[in-house]
């Protein structure tokens, strides 16, 4: 389990380290191992590792060798070792983190369908400055965001969202009807208004 954080800013404002920091500093139980950023004029990632694989490396957030990708992971691809072979890749180290870089560099979304495993991660692509949150097919793994004519702001936990200034923490009274009637909010929705939840086996750009 790690922790994952990240802002971009559709006005072209650069993203605030302070402001990252603190969102990422929320998820320091999911990832008590180590942190690390990345920011990019009005784009920005945080990370927070559990390391499990390939310990002393995989330093996150990541970025591809031609440096046009960046990365922000939290989760365990089960086959990576498979997917590692099809691709021919300058590896710089032996964790599942690159290999989805690799992988997005040789066949772009596609690489989405052959992940075995859980996850939840967010890749920038400055080639044509995309943005891409994926998550697994169960949903094991949490990914929430928020968005405004400003900014989008996704996180690991709703939490880390709220360390950014001006995102409301106010109820959804939708939400709260659903929770009544089936003891939970429906995906994408949350309790809190505004925030929503990626849904499992969903991408969005």
């Amino acid at each position: 389990m790690c922790g994952i954080a990240g802002i971009r800013r559709f006005d072209g404002a650069p993203v605030d380290p302070g402001v990252l920091r603190a969102m990422t500093s929320r998820l320091v139980h999911r990832g008590p191992d180590a942190e690390g950023y990345w920011i990019d004029g009005p784009i920005g990632f945080g990370h927070r590792r559990l390391s499990i694989i390939d310990l002393s490396g995989s330093v996150q957030p990541m970025e591809s060798a031609d440096s046009s990708c960046h990365i922000t992971f939290n989760g365990e691809i089960l086959n990576y070792g498979t997917l590692r072979q099809r691709v021919a890749y300058p590896y710089r180290t032996h964790g599942d983190t690159e290999t989805i870089l690799a992988c997005y560099m040789a066949q772009g979304e596609a690489v989405f369908g052959d992940l075995e495993g859980q996850f939840a991660f967010a890749l920038h692509d400055a080639r044509d400055n995309s943005l891409l949150l994926a998550r697994d097919r169960m949903g094991i793994l949490p990914l929430y965001y928020y968005v405004d004519s400003k900014m989008f702001a996704f996180a690991s936990e709703i939490k880390a969202l709220f360390a950014y200034p001006g995102i409301p923490r106010e109820l959804d009274p939708q939400a709260l009807d659903q929770f009544f009637t089936f003891w939970t909010a429906l995906s994408p929705r949350t309790m809190f208004k505004g925030v929503r939840m990626l849904s499992p086996w969903t991408r969005v750009e």
